[in-house]
């Protein structure tokens, strides 16, 4: 990304809070993209001047609203969410005569869920945008996360060795 928008700052913050990052050894990839997701929202944070905590919120309700819209947005899959092979399951279906059905009813729920996505990030935008104020059209550089000492670059998944993280 090459700029951060308000935009950007409510990903980053949905991408920090995502209960689903955790990491089965400590030190490992996934605590390093949550380590970065941390940093980038935290240098977000105060680019923007905006602190997005219940603390600092100059608005508490609607900081609530946002919150609890950011965990709904997070908890938006489908069916398939979370496997990385379903090899075993398409066949399955295939044998049961029903692979076509599904797939199609998938597709429809994928579909749902991409409308759903956009509401909550319109409906984010519109809160963040009210509790920025003045300060909601900012946009900033990769540049100016430097400058503050913020790297705008995750992780590598290559720097880790995989045999020891599954």
């Amino acid at each position: 990304m090459d700029t951060y928008d308000r935009k950007a700052f409510v990903l980053a913050y949905a991408k920090a809070n995502d209960p689903d990052i955790t990491d089965p050894k400590p030190g490992g990839y996934f605590d390093a993209v949550r380590r970065h997701r941390a940093e980038l929202l935290a240098g977000l944070e105060r680019l923007f001047e905006l602190e997005l905590t219940m603390e600092a919120a100059p608005d508490g309700p609607l900081f609530m609203l946002f919150r609890a819209t950011t965990r709904s947005y997070l908890a938006i899959t489908g069916p398939m969410s979370g496997f990385l092979e379903a090899g075993l399951i398409h066949s399955r279906l295939e044998r049961a005569g029903i692979h076509e059905v599904v797939l199609r009813d998938m597709g429809r729920i994928t579909e749902i869920n991409a409308e759903s996505k956009a509401a909550h990030l319109d409906i984010l935008d519109t809160l963040v945008a009210q509790l920025l104020g003045d300060k909601a059209d900012r946009v900033f550089t990769q540049d100016d996360l430097a400058a503050i000492g913020v790297s705008t670059t995750p992780p590598d998944h290559d720097d880790y060795d995989w045999a020891d993280e599954l």
